[in-house]
């Protein structure tokens, strides 16, 4: 599907596009640029660790926007742009862009939303990755605290090179939300399943993977300050053998990640972060080991 056609879609959910009170509109930009440390430079998408440590530079950039026709709609738009440059290793390089499309409907205590993104990468200024993704998805408050969220996840991936990997993949996420601090701060629970099917069979498979984050403000470091947690654990079984073994594949995918987000000036934040993935396989290429230190210095307009 592409993003006129989501557009259409949107349009005609939302009937009240068409009414003539005032539309409320937010704008939101930020950009940042900061240093990473990395282990083992990796490209998972390739099933690929080089056992090469690497020092690189990170650049991003986002521009967002919510439209609300009515306190009931909301329309989101976002442009995503990601750069890093190593030092050494220019293979490594990954340039993306990023566009996506969301519709969001609330009656009661439900929002029902329907997103669509695009992404589109480079690795070593050479074409490399399309990404689309459809999410139809449905939230209930049980409480004040609480909400409940049900997702469909469908994606379409198409390599420039790797024609053999292209791939559908369906999957379903539940996520638990249980908010704090005057709703500032929330714990999140996950349990999501995938099944991805591609052009060549023995990359083909079934995953799950459940997941818990938290997302809190520390007031008592510094007023806006931020602390996010996260730690996933992925198990994935291949359908097909795989020639380069003679066997099935099957993997198991570990990642914890920790972030302090601390303002520095107005408009001004520094992101500190360091992040661990353990990816064990049968697949001598795909068995790897991996840990991220970085700071980036962000800037919202």
């Amino acid at each position: 599907m592409n993003k006129s056609n989501t557009f259409f879609i949107t349009v005609l959910l939302c009937p009240s596009l068409m009414a003539s009170e005032p539309v409320e509109q937010k704008y939101n930009a930020s950009i940042s640029i900061g240093e990473e440390y990395n282990s083992n430079l990796t490209i998972d998408e390739l099933d690929l660790g080089s056992n090469q440590s690497g020092l690189l530079t990170n650049i991003e950039l986002e521009v967002d926007a919510q439209l609300s026709p009515s306190k009931d709609h909301q329309i989101n738009l976002a442009y995503m742009f990601s750069r890093s440059i190593h030092e050494e290793y220019s293979e490594f390089d990954l340039e993306s862009h990023g566009f996506s499309l969301g519709y969001d409907f609330t009656e009661g205590d439900y929002t029902y939303g329907l997103d669509y993104m695009f992404f589109d990468a480079t690795l070593d200024s050479a074409d490399f990755l399309q990404m689309n993704f459809i999410t139809p998805s449905v939230s209930y408050m049980l409480n004040d605290t609480s909400l409940l969220r049900f997702a469909y996840n469908f994606t379409d991936k198409s390599f420039d090179t790797f024609t053999d990997r292209d791939a559908d993949s369906n999957g379903v996420d539940i996520s638990y939300y249980s908010f704090f601090n005057q709703a500032k701060s929330y714990f999140r629970w996950q349990l999501s399943t995938a099944q991805e099917d591609a052009v060549t069979d023995e990359f083909d498979f079934d995953s799950y993977t459940v997941g818990f984050s938290v997302n809190s403000t520390v007031p008592s470091l510094a007023e806006g300050a931020k602390v996010n947690f996260d730690i996933k654990y992925s198990e994935r079984d291949y359908s097909q053998r795989t020639e380069e073994i003679m066997a099935f594949r099957a993997e198991e995918w570990s990642q914890v990640r920790l972030n302090l987000i601390v303002p520095i000036y107005e408009n001004m934040t520094l992101d500190f972060g360091v992040e661990h993935n353990d990816r064990a396989s049968n697949l001598a290429s795909a068995d790897y080991t991996e840990t991220r230190a970085m700071v980036d210095f962000i800037y919202e307009f």
